[in-house]
């Protein structure tokens, strides 16, 4: 199933980029895991990555297809990818996942010329629907670094709201850095998405 963020326009978000979401084939693994690994340093210290510990991705195919073979109930993580005029662009994926209840939000635009363009808030904004539904999810929670403005700026602008800033370790890979916790419940997703409209 492909989901059209054209077809379900956030509020005040006029003549979007035809981004679409899918969920992940075994084809993408090869894409995100090139992702990963041409990431500049740059790049990851943004995301609050230690440089240290990035040999976990030497795991990740191995783990995306061992997703794959689940349902989605039993996954840890639900990955999609989004598709800019048809082609790869990017992949938003949930993880910590407490199926009926929450999950943490992740999003990641791979290509340096395709970022600051919106493309990742519209990516989200197509992804929200499809993670509420299949995981039955009551809210979403996204903790990116407060110094990186790219992903703050797309979670205000998609209507999360901001409940905390504090400073933690994300994942294993992460350092502590100070992130901020924005939340977007179902009834938000209710109010942006009436029911009815395709």
């Amino acid at each position: 199933m492909v989901s059209s963020f054209a077809h379900r326009q956030l509020n005040g978000m006029n003549d979007p980029p035809n981004v679409h979401v899918r969920p992940l084939r075994r084809s993408d693994i090869p894409l995100i895991t090139a992702y990963w690994n041409t990431a500049s340093d740059a790049d990851l210290l943004a995301m609050g990555i230690d440089l240290d510990d990035i040999a976990v991705l030497a795991e990740l195919p191995e783990r995306l297809h061992a997703q794959l073979a689940k349902a989605p109930p039993e996954r840890d993580v639900e990955v999609l990818v989004a598709l800019l005029e048809g082609r790869a662009m990017g992949h938003c994926y949930v993880n910590a996942i407490r199926y009926g209840l929450d999950a943490c939000l992740h999003l990641h635009v791979w290509s340096p010329g395709a970022r600051r363009r919106g493309l990742g808030t519209r990516m989200v904004a197509a992804a929200l629907p499809h993670f509420f539904e299949t995981l039955a999810l009551q809210y979403l929670i996204c903790e990116p670094a407060s110094a990186n403005p790219a992903p703050n700026r797309a979670l205000e602008k998609l209507g999360f709201e901001l409940e905390k800033c504090y400073e933690t370790i994300p994942a294993g890979w992460n350092f502590v850095l100070e992130v901020n916790r924005w939340v977007f419940t179902r009834a938000q997703l209710e109010l942006r998405y009436p029911p009815g409209v395709p």
